[in-house]
């Protein structure tokens, strides 16, 4: 899939360009340094609560033409401990409020618990 200039694919659920994800573990690590790597995909793992990162489900909206960049930034936003924590802890959302606030609560809330 094409979101701007860069190429992602549907198959890897990562937010890394298909470039970065064919590079090989040497290449990445001239990229960003071994220690840093290891550091961010340590806290990545804890932060979802898995053994690898990448095999946390993915959050996000269904890409109707122009919503990808959105799209990313949710998830970036969801791979957030502090982020997630904050949403969680926001008590529940009348469902009769229309606000822009409360719908976006409601919309996070959401996505969280799916």
């Amino acid at each position: 899939a094409l979101c701007g200039h860069a190429e992602f694919s549907s198959r890897t659920p990562s937010l890394l360009p298909v470039t970065m994800l064919k590079l090989r573990a040497d290449k990445k690590r001239k990229i960003i340094p071994d220690r840093q790597w290891r550091h961010m995909v340590g806290q990545a793992s804890r932060a979802a609560g898995t053994a690898n990162p990448w095999e946390a489900p993915m959050k996000g909206i269904d890409n109707i033409g122009n919503t990808c960049f959105a799209n990313s930034v949710l998830q970036c936003l969801f791979r957030i401990p502090l982020f997630v924590r904050y949403i969680k802890s926001i008590p529940e959302v009348d469902s009769a409020a229309t606000d822009e606030k409360s719908v976006f609560l409601r919309a996070f809330k959401q996505l969280l618990d799916e």
